[in-house]
């Protein structure tokens, strides 16, 4: 009877210190952010092609065709007529032709307002206060892969960038009758 008493005691404790771990955990996760602790933040107009008045959010996907020397060629404030294929919202497919077997990046172009990336102590937009994570599974692509970033342009209100990736240098290729189909893709800013 001892026994059973001690083990009862014993797993009563265990149950204890693992529920007072797991409240530490939550914690750990939620106490940052309410204490006003920077962090990179999921900006929610990321999945409207208009975001309206002066928010922040993603303008156009294009399926690009692949560049040599892309911080240089995506710095640009690119067009559908050069694209392969364009979409201006995220969920659908994309209007255009992907052509197999040919290299090409993806480029997602967004613009931030100064809530999500302007420095006013410093009084400059900065770019380090910018992500795009991306997620392609029929292109190889693993959840939230982080995408390069270049600067398009900025004024007084918003800053513009373009999100890349082109496959470590050599670009994606599709097979005949594949598609591309950007599973997810996440516009963060660091605040």
């Amino acid at each position: 009877m001892k026994e059973q008493t001690n083990a009862k005691k014993l797993t009563f404790t265990a149950v204890l210190v693992c529920g007072l771990i797991a409240g530490m955990m939550v914690m750990v996760q939620v106490l940052p952010n309410q204490l006003g602790i920077p962090g990179w933040h999921t900006i929610a107009s990321a999945a409207d092609s208009n975001p309206g008045t002066g928010a922040s959010g993603v303008l156009d996907i294009f399926v690009y065709p692949h560049q040599a020397t892309p911080g240089t060629a995506y710095a640009a404030n690119l067009s559908a007529g050069a694209a392969y294929a364009e979409r201006n919202t995220l969920n659908g497919a994309c209007s255009g032709n992907v052509p197999y077997a040919t290299a090409f990046d993806l480029v997602i172009k967004c613009r931030y307002n100064a809530t999500h990336a302007y420095n006013t102590t410093g009084s400059l937009w900065m770019l380090s206060w910018t992500q795009g994570l991306i997620t392609c599974a029929n292109l190889g692509i693993g959840a939230d892969t982080t995408m390069s970033v270049v600067k398009i342009g900025s004024n007084a209100t918003y800053l513009w960038v373009n999100f890349y990736i082109n496959n470590g240098g050599s670009g994606y290729t599709i097979t005949h009758g594949q598609v591309v189909n950007v599973t997810s893709f996440k516009m963060q800013a660091y605040y």
